[in-house]
């Protein structure tokens, strides 16, 4: 499984590759192409990212293939590339093999088939489009001059989902094609993982404990709130809504359950209580309920992007960034800005008390968990 670090930056360091490319420069960005046109570079500053569309290309044939043999042909080539062989991989990883077979009956199914024309004209705009946006987004909340390799991954596959993978030794996003996906929405997902890969690059994981405590254990899930970040990141700052590129229906769920963040905040506190108490011990049982917190976007999300926006609003920016590789750090600078804040007429909620002097003693003792989180959360599924 992958281990969620915590913290950001974009320096995107090329990573090397077997294809055979043309670069070309026009207003800073540089784009190269390899000469089957399924694996680009795109360079914007510092950031470099090696973008793949050849499984996604494969797919198009495999769903458009006018006999057999062709269909054949274009699925044999399709299971020997680079994103599927490692989409293979990360399922392996959460114990759910992938099966070869479902995937190709859903590739040659009448209502993928169906869809293949609008596949490949996003597939195409996908491949051509100008990540300078998400990358300038990403970059601004994370610390100068973190370089991270990263590679981008579109693929036409069953379920319509983004997420990142391996950002220790192998940084990759995973992106579906996706009709529905606008452009707003398309460069908000790519800035909000970008935010991953530099989160995990500039704070190394720490070299695990042969006996963690269970404080350890605490600061250990706290970076999953890394997801908050990246959710502040993706929006462009503190005054603009996480969901405004969103549909009506994905940005009513945010403000909702944004809105009533202090239920979130109040079943994290319970977590954390029970884990320091060890009415939760067992490893399996901690991560069972660490996981239950992603959800679609649930606490780890809307505590994450309060603590950190209310920090930016309240001391600026620099503060924020300031604690970006120690979660405990974030909850302590958090509960002063809030406090700070319900003082000049705000209602902000704040964790309780006890809690907050066991993570005061936790860090002045020199303990605190410098980034690295628990494995990252996986969907229900991720083909």
């Amino acid at each position: 499984m992958t281990r969620f670090h915590s913290i950001l930056i974009i320096a995107l360091a090329l990573a090397p590759g077997a294809c055979h490319e043309v670069s070309s420069a026009r207003d800073g960005r540089v784009s190269s192409q390899s000469q089957s046109e399924a694996v680009t570079t795109e360079a914007v500053g510092n950031a470099r990212l090696r973008v793949f569309g050849t499984e996604a290309r494969a797919a198009l044939g495999v769903m458009t293939a006018a006999d057999s043999q062709t269909r054949a042909a274009a699925w044999a080539r399709l299971r020997t590339t680079e994103e599927y062989k490692r989409l293979s991989e990360r399922e392996q990883s959460f114990h759910r093999p992938m099966s070869d077979t479902a995937f190709y009956q859903w590739l040659t199914a009448d209502s993928t088939i169906a869809r293949a024309p609008i596949l490949a004209r996003t597939l195409d705009a996908w491949m051509k489009s100008d990540i300078a946006g998400a990358v300038q987004r990403s970059a601004a909340y994370l610390p100068r001059g973190t370089p991270i390799r990263a590679r981008l991954y579109f693929m036409i596959k069953p379920h319509a989902n983004t997420f990142v993978y391996d950002t220790e030794h192998n940084p990759t996003i995973f992106v579906s094609v996706d009709p529905k996906v606008n452009a707003a929405q398309f460069e908000n997902e790519i800035a909000h993982e970008l935010h991953h890969i530099g989160y995990a690059a500039a704070c190394p994981a720490p070299t695990a404990a042969t006996a963690q405590t269970p404080m350890d254990t605490v600061a250990n899930w706290m970076s999953a709130f890394g997801e908050g970040w990246a959710m502040l990141a993706a929006a462009g700052g503190p005054n603009v809504n996480p969901h405004w590129e969103s549909d009506s229906a994905d940005r009513a769920r945010w403000d909702h359950d944004y809105a009533h963040v202090d239920d979130g905040m109040r079943q994290l506190s319970g977590f954390f209580d029970s884990v320091l108490t060890r009415r939760i011990s067992v490893p399996d049982s901690v991560q069972a309920h660490a996981m239950s917190f992603f959800g679609v976007q649930g606490p780890w999300y809307t505590v994450g992007y309060l603590m950190a926006r209310t920090i930016e609003v309240q001391k600026g920016r620099d503060k924020l960034l300031s604690v970006i590789c120690s979660p405990p750090k974030l909850v302590l600078d958090y509960q002063q800005a809030a406090i700070d804040a319900n003082r000049a007429g705000e209602h902000l909620p704040l964790w309780p008390r006890k809690f907050i002097e066991q993570i005061r003693a936790y860090v002045r003792a020199g303990t605190q968990h410098a980034g690295g989180a628990q494995d990252l959360a996986a969907p229900p599924s991720s083909l």
